[in-house]
This record gives C-alpha cells, structure tokens and sequence, in this order.
C-alpha cells in the first residue's frame, strides 16, 4: 500500500474525518471510524466501518458497525449496511436493530438489508428516483459527508423507534 496514490474519494473522506462535525461527534461517543489507516490509506478502501452508539435496549449492543461502501464518495452517496466484525459479513437479521414500522430505515424485508432505506443511501436513492422530489431536504448532495449518514443512523437508534434487536 505504501506509495499508492490516494483516490479523491478517500482524500475526501479523510479530510472529512478531520473536521469539526465528525470530531465533535466522535468526542461525544456518538461514532468512530473502525477501519485501520495505513500510510494515510484506509485499510479496505472503498469500504470503511463505523462504530456508531446506540440507546439502551434489553440485550441490544450499546455500538453497532457499520460498512459502509464510499467509491465515488462524495459525489454519489455512500451505500452500506449493519455488520459484524466477528465474521466479517452482514449483520445476521435476528441480531440487527429493529423498529416500530415497516418503512424504518433499517428494515431487512427490502434489499435484504444490504442498504439503508433514506434517502442518503446509494442503492435507496437509485432505487426511489421520485425521492429526490418528495425528500428534496434529505437527498444526498454533494455537499454532505459522511457525518450526515452517520448523524441519521445515530439519531435513529436513538429514536422512540428504536426496539433493540432482533426480527418483528
């Protein structure tokens, strides 16, 4: 990896990390990046994992991981999905977090929760071309970063919405 030239997308990130926004966050415990920096290169790139704090629940973790694939980052929004750092694969349902509604951001029935169902998430946004219209305040961009991903996810499992773990 040593010498590599860094790609504008993981430059970008990495400026990214260094600013208020993400530092504050991540002071506050509400995130961190996982994925190891190895001479200025992210180790995995175009995937990172985020640990990201989660509310109190009956037998849920207090952080959750996040993989999140960034190629083209920040020009197109990131994509990604819960994961366990264990088996290094998707998060299995019966352990991921749970919600109140079908239309929650988390849900497994769609995708088969390998994306996140909002509008700042890749596979969603194509997936829902009339969502740039309807949530014209929540689509991603190019002028987000990956603290607003990270902000959503955070708040959600924060949220009356959120149950815990396991399958509805």
């Amino acid at each position: 990896m040593a010498g590599s030239i860094t790609s504008p997308s993981e430059l970008a990130l990495l400026n990214h990390r260094k600013g208020g926004r993400y530092r504050f966050g991540e002071s506050k415990g509400k995130w961190k990046l996982l994925t190891p920096i190895v001479d200025d290169h992210l180790v995995d790139w175009p995937h990172c994992i985020f640990s990201v704090a989660a509310s109190d629940r009956d037998a849920a973790p207090c952080n959750y991981a996040v993989r999140l694939h960034l190629e083209g980052y920040p020009l197109k929004p990131p994509t990604g999905t819960f994961w366990c750092m264990e088996t290094n694969a998707k998060l299995p349902n019966e352990i991921r977090p749970r919600g109140k509604n079908e239309s929650w951001i988390f849900r497994t029935n769609w995708k088969s929760g390998n994306a996140f169902y909002h509008p700042y998430d890749r596979v969603a946004a194509e997936s829902h071309a009339d969502w740039g219209t309807k949530y014209r305040l929540t689509v991603w961009t190019r002028n987000h970063t990956i603290v607003d991903l990270l902000e959503v996810i955070h708040a959600t499992l924060h949220s009356d919405e959120y149950l815990g773990v396991g399958e509805k």
